[in-house]
């Protein structure tokens, strides 16, 4: 006979070891953005700027995932939410619940996901939720777009950036370490542009404080049969030039 005790502590063991998942909301920072300028007018773009870093910080900013591979295999892509587990770099293992947007069988057969975070690589991002951050492994489920500094012959990657939504880099920094990108033009927000590092972090910055190299499409470039979207740009300025290779938004 199991001691009464030992039942007891046995049930509610396994009652409280089970954790809800985490809800992870989209940040809407953008919109937020775009409704503090409308309200006050006269604020400068270097004051926004201030504001918008200042959301990042406290609410992450939303990155695209493309994370169809999470759904079951019997829902269909439409809008819906998917629990998943994510490893934690101190190897605990939590469960996080995704909104999930799909394209109804669109060509680009994506199931988009706003996910705010603090930092994304290739291989972890800094996911925030419910108002705390939760350092995690990156899944191969989650899938961005990427922008790779490739060398003068266009195959050697050199540097990497993952791009938050599908978009063409707007420019380069002088020294190649950061990468520049407009905001979508339905946020009015001209005088802003984000900021990408190589680590994973980003930040919003007064586009006239910002010196970075602007491009221009390379025509004729190396093909891949299994990529029609496949673009490159070239950065150039009197001592420096640069070249970026990435997917150019799916059309």
């Amino acid at each position: 006979m199991v001691p009464a005790v030992l039942l007891v502590f046995s049930l509610l063991t396994s009652t409280t070891s089970y954790q809800r998942p985490i809800t992870v909301s989209s940040a809407n920072i953008l919109e937020e953005l775009a409704q503090r300028k409308k309200s006050q007018p006269a604020i400068t773009s270097k004051e926004l700027a201030v504001f918008a870093n200042q959301l990042v910080e406290k609410h992450g900013f939303d990155y695209m995932f493309d994370v169809c591979d999470i759904l079951p295999k019997a829902v269909t892509r439409t809008d819906t939410a998917a629990s998943y587990a994510l490893s934690l770099t101190n190897g605990q293992k939590r469960s996080f619940k995704f909104n999930v947007a799909g394209d109804d069988g669109g060509m680009c057969g994506e199931c988009m996901s706003l996910v705010p975070n603090a930092q994304v690589t290739k291989t972890q991002m800094v996911l925030v939720a419910d108002g705390k951050r939760y350092r995690v492994q990156r899944p191969a489920a989650f899938i961005l777009d990427e922008v790779e500094l490739v060398d003068a012959g266009m195959k050697k990657v050199q540097r990497t950036w993952q791009l938050p939504f599908q978009t063409i880099p707007a420019g380069i920094s002088p020294d190649g370490s950061k990468l520049y990108l407009n905001f979508w033009t339905d946020y009015k927000l001209d005088g802003l542009v984000l900021e990408l590092s190589e680590n994973g972090r980003l930040a919003v910055r007064d586009r006239s404080e910002v010196r970075m190299i602007e491009g221009k499409v390379i025509e004729d470039h190396p093909k891949d049969p299994n990529n029609a979207y496949l673009t490159f740009i070239r950065f150039s300025s009197r001592d420096k030039t640069y070249i970026i290779r990435f997917s150019a938004p799916c059309t």
